[in-house]
Formats: structure tokens, sequence, C-alpha cells
């Protein structure tokens, strides 16, 4: 986790300065289509995202601990997932890490999980693993749309010099059915869709747009 904050406050640097941050995507103009994905903050403890017509609204933190030496700590970030305003489903971003030792006076985590949970209009829920050290960072699977991949794999490069790489993520990509869908870029925050055989129902798109966000969201927060 800390090696994260210090990718992102390296970010915050050359943003700040005269080099321009901007995830690489070769061919972009010709192979995909732009689509901003806008974070707002409507009230001093909310947050919202959101694509097009859909929005992941931010609804509370809960955390509970238990053990005296050995601390087990479980946080949930909650939101709702919207489609023209209408709540198809609830999102919960879980993280379970057992420690030694407190916040206040140093912690050494020895254990910890993290994952999606989503949870149905009829109260079913459905839970995906995240994987912040692993290529596929989260991959969601129903009998409808098959299998949604969100993979963790770009690098930092200046659009300026091109050789010039570091190595953190600027990125996702998102697969269906292990065939490129589009890409989730950082700097600037667009999710570029695959102009090529990326025609889907609403369903489908739905729940892409859903692991997209919660995704995002849940490598903002972890």
């Amino acid at each position: 986790m800390m090696k994260k904050y210090i990718n992102i406050l390296l970010a915050s640097i050359f943003l700040s300065g005269c080099t321009t941050l901007e995830t690489y995507i070769e061919n972009v103009g010709n192979e995909y289509t732009a689509v901003p994905l806008i974070r707002k903050h409507p009230l001093i403890f909310g947050e919202t995202f959101t694509i097009e017509n859909y929005s992941l609204d931010y609804k509370g933190n809960e955390s509970s601990a238990s053990g005296f030496f050995v601390t087990k700590k479980t946080t949930i970030r909650k939101y709702n997932f919207l489609k023209d305003k209408t709540i198809l489903c609830r999102i919960e971003i879980v993280k379970r890490e057992n420690k030694i030792g407190s916040d206040s006076g140093g912690a050494i985590i020895f254990d910890e999980e993290r994952y999606i949970r989503i949870i149905e209009n009829d109260r079913s829920k459905k839970e995906y693993a995240i994987n912040m050290d692993e290529k596929s960072y989260l991959t969601y699977h129903d009998d409808i749309v098959g299998s949604i991949n969100i993979i963790n794999y770009y690098q930092l490069k200046n659009k300026d010099a091109l050789e010039r790489a570091w190595l953190y993520n600027t990125g996702f990509n998102i697969s269906i059915n292990d065939m490129e869908y589009g890409i989730l870029a950082f700097y600037p925050l667009l999710f570029y869709r695959r102009n090529a055989d990326n025609k889907t129902g609403d369903n489908t798109y739905d729940k892409i747009i859903l692991c997209v966000l919660a995704a995002y969201a849940s490598y903002l927060y972890d």
C-alpha cells in the first residue's frame, strides 16, 4: 500500500510541474472512443463517480475491530450503483486485515484481503476478490456476461518522451471473455471503448460500467 501512495505523490509532483502526465495508449484516436469518468464531491462527506447516465454514489463507511495484541479489522465502504437515477444494485468495498499493534503506534499487517461485494435488489450477494499485486486486478463472472476482467498493467509515460517509463500503474485494461473491450486511463481520467466489435446489450453494458466504477473506487481507497 505504501508503494501506491508514493506513486500517487510522484504523479502529483509531475502534474504540478512542467512534465505532461498522460496514460499512453497506442493508436488511441483511431481505435477507441473516449468517454469521461467524472469524480465529484457533492457534499462534504459525499462522493460520486459518473460515466454517461451511470453513477456510483458513496453512502458511508462501516468499520469493526476485535482482539487486543493481534487485531482483526474490517472496513466496508458503501455505494449505490445507479442508471438514470434508479438504483440497480449496491456495492461494498471490503477490506479485512490482521495486524499487530495499533494504527496510532505503528502496526504490522500480516494478512489482508480485499474484495468487492455486489448486493442485488433481491438481496442476493456475490463477492469478487481484489488482487492489488497481480496482473488481474478484478475478475467478474456471471451467466449472462461471462467474464469481465480488469487488468492492472499500464505504466506511466511522458507523451513527449515515450522512452521514459515509470513502474507504476496509469490505467486498467478491460476485457470481456478474453477480448479487449476498452481501457480506463487515469491521466486524464477517461474510459476508452474500443471501436471494433464492442456492441453489447444493455444488461452486459450495465455490468461493464459497474465493474469499471467499482474497480476505480477500490483502487483509490485500498
